[in-house]
């Protein structure tokens, strides 16, 4: 019975170690960087390139590196809390995971502080807020100006996978709701392989998508005809574990000193670079 005690310690002391060691707060005292994670695969928030620049990061254990919206924030921040920053690649559905398991101390990627992740995840305040539009083909039959939610009756319609636009989807009413995709590189190409007639996206997403692509567009509606959208849910937020709350107070205090106009010119440059 000792023997079988004693083993059982065994496996289940390093579950115990690690389910602490993810929850200890930011050491300030003893860590010289700030890691944080992001898809780098979602512009103009971030994206990844092999062309190093004034504008890119390093992405850690990789021969790439990082720009984007995001990118210059984290090095607002990084700079802000005096660290050194690392840049860590990580697909949309395990950032979550990889925050609580301690991987990296911040989550930068665009994204929005609902009710659900709040449960688990400390948001800063908002670093950028974005409008929902339709991004869709230029020579598609549902193109035109003056549109509002109604006139979309028949049309394939797709958004991001764990994103607030999948909720937005019923807001278009006779649409064809296809399964959500788990980013937007596959979303653009459902987009322009016809295989879907609409995408939901935020504007920055939106006029990066066209920047790059001249047979797409976007459908941004006038006021009172477009998404109805909690304010709260199209504003994107910095992550951190929910013990992190001295974290969360220093980054709050480093982008309250980059204003609007600021925040502005750095994502239109982004979506230009991009």
């Amino acid at each position: 019975m000792r023997k079988l005690f004693i083993l059982l310690s065994l496996l289940v002391l390093p579950i115990i170690l690690t389910a602490c060691a993810s929850e200890r707060p930011y050491d300030f005292d003893n860590n010289d960087t700030i890691v944080i994670g992001m898809e780098a695969d979602y512009a103009p928030y971030n994206w990844s390139t092999n062309t190093q620049s004034e504008f890119t990061h390093p992405i850690h254990s990789r021969n790439d590196f990082a720009d984007g919206y995001d990118i210059q924030i984290a090095k607002l921040i990084a700079e802000g809390l005096g660290k050194k920053l690392v840049i860590k690649a990580i697909g949309w559905d395990g950032l979550p995971s990889a925050l609580k398991s301690g991987q990296i101390d911040l989550l930068l990627a665009g994204m929005t502080p609902t009710p659900d992740r709040e449960k688990t995840i400390l948001f800063s305040s908002e670093y950028y807020r974005a409008e929902p539009v339709l991004v869709l083909r230029k020579d598609s039959s549902f193109n035109g100006e003056g549109k509002t939610l109604n006139d979309f009756n028949g049309a394939r319609v797709v958004a991001q996978q764990g994103t607030i636009y999948e909720t937005l989807v019923d807001q278009l009413p006779g649409t064809k709701v296809q399964t959500s995709l788990e980013d937007y590189s596959m979303l653009l190409q459902a987009v322009r392989n016809k295989t879907t007639d609409l995408v939901i996206a935020e504007l920055p997403v939106a006029e990066s998508m066209i920047l790059k692509h001249d047979d797409l567009t976007y459908i941004r509606f006038q006021e009172d005809t477009g998404f109805k959208v909690d304010t709260k849910l199209v504003i994107v937020s910095i992550g951190m574990t929910l013990i992190n709350t001295d974290l969360k107070q220093r980054v709050d205090s480093i982008l309250a000193t980059i204003s609007q106009e600021t925040r502005e010119q750095i994502m239109n440059a982004a979506i230009t670079r991009q």
